[in-house]
């Protein structure tokens, strides 16, 4: 499935199956978001990655020349309660922008959770970014009886969705770094890299499908400022990201 993002000059792309994530080519991908200034601590991470280890990939296109600005890596998970999306993200381009392009890339996946076999009731991300925290944080103040975890302010944390934010960081053996999440939210760093990892919950579990749906189209419709809208990422020369 092929999506326009209108007002940036992207297309997003909608990666499923292991033969298709498997034709994908990992080292022009690098290259380009190497251009797109995605930091070389994600990249150097990426690199040691398979594509084929994730269930979907949200690919992030230039609609002129095909090369990819920014991509979300997505796998299914599951405790002995609930299904879970684990998502990774980078995306390159100016910090207004990257921010965009990742709650359209988050509302997209969002409204495809019906679409899926196994319908997930959260999202546990591992950010590499402070952009990506604040995206989901605001996604989770933009969309009624979705809730965020972890908030940034202490007396507000509910119990219930704390939980669960850690049954799901347990069950994936990637650490439970939520603290860094809460001192980037509040202004500071959390002692660790601007590029992270920090993890962030969108608990859904409450949200009925209607609400979510149309939060999310919302989200993704979003009209940008107009000096975002301008900001058009330029390449050279066309590539392809499918691998011959």
């Amino acid at each position: 499935m092929c999506q326009n993002l209108a007002g940036l000059g992207l297309k997003l792309d909608e990666i499923s199956g292991q033969r298709a994530i498997e034709s994908l080519d990992q080292e022009l991908i690098l290259a380009d978001l190497r251009d797109a200034g995605v930091p070389a601590r994600q990249r150097a991470w990426l690199a040691l990655q398979r594509l084929s280890d994730f269930d979907r990939i949200l690919l992030a296109q230039d609609n002129r020349t095909g090369h990819c600005q920014g991509l979300v890596l997505i796998k299914h998970g599951a405790t002995t309660h609930e299904q879970f999306l684990t998502i990774e993200t980078l995306v390159g381009t100016p910090r207004a922008r990257g921010e965009a392009l990742l709650q359209r890339m988050v509302a997209f996946l969002l409204l495809r959770l019906g679409t899926m076999e196994e319908h997930p009731t959260a999202l546990l991300a591992r950010a590499r970014h402070p952009s990506l925290c604040r995206v989901l944080h605001a996604i989770g103040m933009r969309i009624p009886s979705v809730a965020f975890y972890p908030e940034p302010d202490d007396t507000v944390i509910s119990l219930d969705t704390a939980s669960l934010a850690h049954r799901m960081a347990r069950s994936t053996d990637i650490g439970r770094r939520f603290y860094a999440t809460r001192a980037v939210l509040q202004g500071g760093t959390g002692g660790v890299p601007v590029d992270g990892p920090m993890l962030a919950v969108l608990d859904l579990r409450k949200c009925d499908d209607a609400q979510l749906i149309e939060g999310a189209r919302q989200l993704f419709r979003a009209r940008l400022p107009r000096s975002l809208s301008r900001q058009v990422v330029s390449a050279p020369t066309p590539v392809q990201i499918a691998a011959r």
